[in-house]
C-alpha cells in the first residue's frame, strides 16, 4: 500500500500509525516507513506536488489491506488527516519485501504507450540486465493492476514499477549512466513516464 500525503501532516500520520501499528499487524501487515523528501526525475503524466511524502505499508494480500483500511480508526476516514487534504492511496502487488540495506525506492508510472510489446522487448528486458550490472534490486513491483483506494494519482491500466536502491547516489549512478541513457531515450520514444525516488525511514517516532 502506497499512501501520499502533504508533508506538514507528517506528525499526525506518525501519531496515527503509533496507535494503528497493532491493527496493521493483526491484518498481516507491516509498516515499512515514511519517506523523506521525494526527488522527481520525470513527470510526463502529471506534476508531482513539491510538498508530498510517501508512506509504505506491506500487507500479505489485497484483502487484508482493504480490511485494515476500512476498519482503522484514523485511516478509514476520508477527512483524515484533515478535511481539505485527504490521503491518496493505491495498492500494488509486490514480488518481495524491502530489506533495510535497500530502502531507497524508485517508483515509476508508465502510460500513453504506443506499443507495449515493443516497450517490453526493447526496454524492460534490457533495463533489467542493465540494473543487474549496478546491483539494483529491480522489479519489486511490476503491474498494470494498481488498485486505487482513495484519490489515487495513478491512472488505471498504467504500468507501475518499483525498484530498490541502496541510496540516492546509488540510483543516480544508474540513472545517469551511459548504459541506461540509451534505454531511457528508447522508452521516452514509446511512452510517457513519471519517475520519483525517495528513501524510507522505518523509525516511526516523531523527530
Amino acid at each position: 500500500m502506497i499512501i501520499r500525503f502533504r508533508d506538514e501532516m507528517e506528525t499526525r500520520i506518525r501519531n496515527a500509525l503509533a496507535i494503528s501499528k497493532r491493527a496493521v499487524e493483526n491484518y498481516h501487515g507491516k509498516i515499512i516507513g515514511i519517506s523523506g523528501e521525494v526527488n522527481v526525475y520525470e513527470e510526463d503524466l502529471s506534476k508531482w506536488p513539491a510538498d508530498r511524502r510517501i508512506l509504505i505499508i506491506y500487507f500479505s494480500d489485497q484483502a487484508n489491506a482493504v480490511r485494515w483500511l476500512n476498519s482503522d480508526k484514523y485511516f478509514k476516514n476520508d477527512d483524515f488527516p484533515q478535511p481539505s487534504d485527504t490521503l491518496q492511496i493505491f495498492l500494488i502487488p509486490v514480488h518481495y519485501t524491502a530489506d533495510k540495506a535497500n530502502y531507497t525506492f524508485h517508483l515509476q508510472e508508465l502510460g500513453n504507450c504506443k506499443n507495449w510489446d515493443k516497450l517490453n522487448d526493447g526496454y524492460v528486458k534490457n533495463a533489467a540486465k542493465c540494473m543487474d550490472g549496478f546491483k539494483v534490486q529491480h522489479g519489486a513491483a511490476y503491474t498494470t493492476d494498481a488498485e486505487g483506494l482513495r484519490c489515487s494519482y495513478v491512472r488505471k491500466g498504467n504500468l507501475v514499477v518499483l525498484h530498490r536502491f541502496q541510496s540516492i547516489d546509488h540510483f543516480e549512478s544508474f540513472y545517469y549512466s551511459k548504459a541506461y541513457d540509451t534505454l531511457k531515450q528508447f522508452r521516452r520514444s514509446l511512452c510517457d513516464c513519471n519517475s520519483v525516488v525517495f528513501t524510507i525511514n522505518p523509525d516511526l517516532r516523531n523527530p
